[in-house]
């Protein structure tokens, strides 16, 4: 064979060779049309009120479109201005609520969202700490992810469980009254069916073990739990799980003292004890990091 003819083969095999290679390349790369979709909703928002920003934040945290309160919910916040306040809400049917002591939220259940707990600030409320809403629902609904995943890891499913949380939209119409600081989503997460307070802490008086002190611990620590050793954050359920219902603090000291005046004299001391072998391992308070 002659040398251009050589030349020629050569030639067509390396086009060949790199075409297939661009075509595997083109493969892995390719998006389907679902794919491209998901990216323009990630980034570009669907309501006149939510910047571009925002929405990227809190698209990852969003109730789902086939969530099965997706549908009532658009049909609660469309047909008037429920968040707008206190009175607004109970209108729309949802259950009168005072804001909590410290977080000023109002936690509210609705007769058409049976098995959901919702979680809001309102239009005629100011920002609590100058954070928008969206600030704390994205930590609440990360802290969940988080415990959840430290409850698997651990095997701890037969002790401890904790609600799953999603960010609701609020529709752009009915709009708020002029002057009122316009929030834009609320927070909607599992009813854990918990006891009254007089009960539960009954139950952590009464029927709190050191093996479940050990998780509580394991858990805690492990996350920076900050307010979860009070009986009130972790609360005993009707199922005799522990729930864990505040995940909005994380990564920070736990305020293992908060449960003390709730636990039996035996309990009480073995509670200190393993704070106490944690801070002579010197570990510094159980503080874990940043956000």
């Amino acid at each position: 064979m002659n040398k251009p003819r050589k030349l020629f083969l050569f030639i067509v095999f390396l086009i060949s060779h790199v075409s297939g290679i661009e075509a595997d390349n083109d493969l892995v790369r390719k998006k389907t049309p679902f794919d491209q979709s998901v990216d323009n909703i990630h980034s570009t928002s669907p309501s006149i009120h939510v910047s571009d920003k925002v929405w990227s934040q809190v698209f990852d945290f969003l109730l789902p479109d086939d969530h099965p309160a997706k549908n009532t919910l658009d049909e609660i916040f469309s047909s008037s201005r429920a968040i707008y306040n206190m009175e607004s809400m109970i209108a729309a049917g949802f259950d009168h609520a005072i804001p909590q002591h410290h977080t000023h939220i109002i936690v509210t259940r609705h007769p058409k969202l049976k098995g959901y707990v919702i979680k809001a600030y309102l239009d005629e409320q100011k920002y609590h700490e100058n954070q928008p809403e969206h600030y704390y629902w994205i930590k609440r609904v990360r802290g969940s992810r988080l415990i959840q995943a430290s409850i698997e890891a651990h095997h701890y499913e037969s002790i401890f469980k904790v609600p799953r949380k999603w960010i609701y939209l609020l529709p752009d119409e009915p709009s708020p009254q002029a002057k009122s600081l316009h929030k834009m989503f609320i927070l909607i997460e599992e009813d854990m069916n918990i006891y009254e307070l007089e009960e539960n802490i009954h139950h952590w008086l009464n029927d709190t073990t050191e093996e479940l002190l050990k998780a509580l611990y394991v858990v805690t620590t492990e996350l920076g739990l900050r307010d979860c050793t009070r009986p009130t954050n972790a609360p005993y359920c009707l199922d005799g799980k522990i729930a864990f219902v505040d995940t909005q603090s994380f990564y920070e000291d736990v305020k293992f003292k908060g449960l003390l005046p709730c636990l039996s004299p035996p309990m009480k001391q073995y509670w200190r004890q393993l704070f106490k072998k944690r801070r002579l391992e010197g570990d510094a308070g159980c503080k874990m990091g940043k956000i």
